[in-house]
């Protein structure tokens, strides 16, 4: 009998011992982003039960920060949440009269950060899913929008819509900001910039009038090197034959801040 009343009491114990720290997890305690995290213990000490993405949360296509290059222009998309993100989703349908779908890259902020998109020739509409074990940073571009301007249009607000937002995975607000008139960030002119050849085998060579450093990203967006530092009338050649073939995405920035992109394609 003394043996089954220890037993009884060891699983009681135990079962007590769980509650408890199950509370802890769940406790309505208000934490930084870092803090979301704790280690061995338990991955998420903020339950992602407990977040809430409702129509307050909203996904924002910042057409006051268009950068152009030539035809060439970038539109950074970012959002705003008063809950831990940890997934950012997106759809829109554009106007193809006006311009053509190039690609969509992650922003400086999301380095690392996984994601795939794609533009369905069957219904039109550009998609992109992406997702971190870290909260992903508010207010803060976490991708850029690619398209090519046909007939020296300008991207404007109706120029993009049917959008549709989600943050970890729930409907949230979509919101145009809309473009500036005056102020446009600045572009180093092409004619400062020089990469070729293009398409590259092997040795892409780099040449800028101006100092800029320059960053290499893929079509999805992965950085595979970044601040090469290069000095204003002078070239560098970098050695491109050990990655995959495909198209990738050259951006110099200099140090007033301009910003030249190219294209390339690495065969």
């Amino acid at each position: 009998m003394k043996k089954n009343f220890k037993y009884v009491l060891l699983l009681l114990v135990t079962v007590l011992t769980v509650q408890a720290k199950a509370g802890k997890r769940t406790a309505g305690v208000e934490r930084s982003a870092g803090e979301w995290f704790s280690g061995k213990e338990d991955l998420y000490t903020v339950p992602l039960n407990q977040v809430t993405i409702d129509s307050t949360d909203t996904i924002y296509f910042d057409m006051s920060g268009l950068l152009y290059t030539g035809t060439h222009v970038e539109l950074p998309v970012y959002f705003n949440s008063d809950d831990p993100v940890y997934s950012f989703d997106f759809s829109l349908r554009f106007d193809q009269s006006k311009m053509m779908y190039d690609t969509i890259t992650l922003a400086p902020a999301a380095a690392g950060y996984q994601a795939a998109s794609y533009l369905n020739p069957n219904d039109s509409i550009v998609r992109l899913t992406s997702n971190h074990l870290v909260a992903m940073p508010v207010l803060t571009p976490i991708v850029y929008i690619h398209f090519d301007m046909l007939n020296g249009a300008v991207l404007d607000s109706n120029d993009i819509f049917t959008l549709k937002g989600y943050l970890n995975g729930d409907a949230c607000s979509e919101s145009i900001v809309a473009p500036q008139t005056t102020g446009v960030h600045e572009m180093l002119s092409a004619h400062l910039v020089k990469l070729f050849p293009n398409p590259v085998t092997e040795y892409l060579t780099i040449q800028s009038e101006v100092d800029a450093t320059a960053d290499l990203f893929d079509a999805c967006g992965k950085r595979y090197w970044s601040d090469l530092r290069i000095q204003g009338g002078r070239s560098v050649q970098v050695n491109l034959s050990g990655f995959p073939a495909g198209f990738y995405m050259i951006r110099l920035t200099s140090d007033d801040g301009s910003v030249y992109s190219e294209k390339i394609l690495l065969r």
